[in-house]
C-alpha cells in the first residue's frame, strides 16, 4: 500500500486540528489540573516575554515556543511553563502508554 500524497490543503487542516486539540488540553489543564490537581501558579507570572504567532485565519494566538511533552512526569514542569506563557503543546496518544495525555487533561 503506498502513502497518500501530502497536500498543502492536508497540510493546513492536520496542523491547524493538531493546535486545536493542544489548545484544548490547555483550556481544560487550566479548569481542571493534571492528575486531578489544580495549579494555583506561582504568583510570578510574567508572559509578556513569550511571543505569540496567530494561527492561520482561526484567530488562535499560540506560542512561538511549543513545548514536547513526550517523557514528562512532573506536573510541577508542566505548570512551570504555562506560567511562563507556553501554551502549545506536543503530546500523543502513545507517549507513556496514554499516562501522557492523561496528565495534560
Amino acid at each position: 500500500m503506498t502513502p497518500k500524497k501530502l497536500t498543502r490543503r492536508r497540510f493546513l487542516k492536520d496542523l491547524t486540528l493538531t493546535c486545536t486539540c493542544s489548545s484544548l488540553y490547555v483550556q481544560t489543564l487550566a479548569a481542571g489540573g493534571a492528575w486531578g490537581k489544580t495549579h494555583q501558579g506561582t504568583g510570578s507570572k510574567d508572559t509578556a516575554a513569550m511571543e505569540y504567532r496567530t494561527l492561520g485565519k482561526t484567530g488562535l494566538k499560540v506560542s512561538a515556543l511549543s513545548f514536547g511533552v513526550m517523557r514528562l512526569t512532573e506536573p510541577a514542569v508542566l505548570f512551570q511553563a504555562l506560567d511562563m506563557g507556553i501554551n502549545y503543546f506536543d503530546t500523543a496518544h502513545v507517549y507513556q502508554n496514554g499516562n501522557n495525555e492523561k496528565m495534560l487533561g
